[in-house]
């Protein structure tokens, strides 16, 4: 009996071990550092700290940013042993990446040329999250600003989204006084559902509450905004838009 719940035990080790290496090469491979993860089998908890990222962007600015703790439950545990194994599975629905993930003390500074944009968010709850997250990672290799990838993107399902503590600064020389954007809370009011068939690109719906803005020669806030309907881009005016952005500087 000890020798069967020893076996039992060490194979439990193995596959979190193995889900923990493949977590964090993935970071590594898209240019960013786990400083621990963790993951619990039997629970289905995985528990990501001190994440970091750093992206040079094609036109030179150069994008940074942090994530204290992530916490995700009800993962897919297939595609935690292997980003690419539920891809094809269902081609209409995209399959499940996680019940839940919470991430709390989330940054990020963009640097570009004389600009500067720092964003903060207090914390990001996701509920029922699916996508073909191997797809998007494939076709994010490939070419991170075409419109195959803006689709990928585009192709998942959110039972939920909320995101509180919000704050944006934008700094240059010249302004006086740095543009400052802060919202209490915002979150998608009714989810978000994956485009079928042939459409490309699903409407969405936005609650903000507490938005205020201050900067040279602005100053407003307000309690309460609803946004319904919004429908984005699509996603060859998305990747028009990103070239755009990504071509070089002379």
């Amino acid at each position: 009996v000890v020798l069967a719940v020893l076996a039992g035990w060490g194979g439990v080790r193995f596959l979190e071990d193995r889900v923990e290496k493949n977590i964090v090469e993935a970071f590594v491979a898209a240019g960013g550092q786990v400083r621990e993860a963790d993951y619990h089998l039997l629970d289905n908890i995985l528990v990501l700290q001190g994440m970091t990222y750093e992206v040079r962007e094609r036109n030179g600015a150069v994008r940074t940013g942090a994530v204290e703790r992530v916490v995700a439950e009800g993962m897919n545990r297939g595609m935690l042993l292997d980003w690419y194994a539920v891809d094809e599975r269902d081609r209409e629905e995209p399959p499940l990446v996680a019940e839940q993930i919470v991430l709390t003390g989330m940054t990020e500074t963009l640097q570009d040329g004389p600009v500067r944009v720092d964003q903060r968010a207090g914390k990001i709850r996701i509920r029922g999250w699916r996508q073909r997250l191997g797809r998007l990672l494939y076709e994010y290799r490939l070419k991170s600003c075409s419109s195959s990838f803006f689709e990928e993107l585009y192709r998942c399902r959110l039972d939920g989204l909320e995101i509180s503590r919000v704050e944006l600064t934008l700094s240059r020389p010249g302004l006086a006084a740095p543009v400052r954007m802060n919202v209490e809370n915002v979150a998608l009011s009714e989810g978000l559902n994956a485009p079928r068939g042939e459409t490309m690109v699903s409407s969405l719906s936005l609650e903000f509450s507490g938005l205020s803005i201050s900067g040279q020669g602005i100053n407003g806030f307000l309690r309460r905004a609803d946004i319904r309907d919004l429908r984005l881009p699509e996603p060859e005016a998305l990747a028009e838009l990103a070239e755009l952005f990504e071509r070089k500087r002379p």
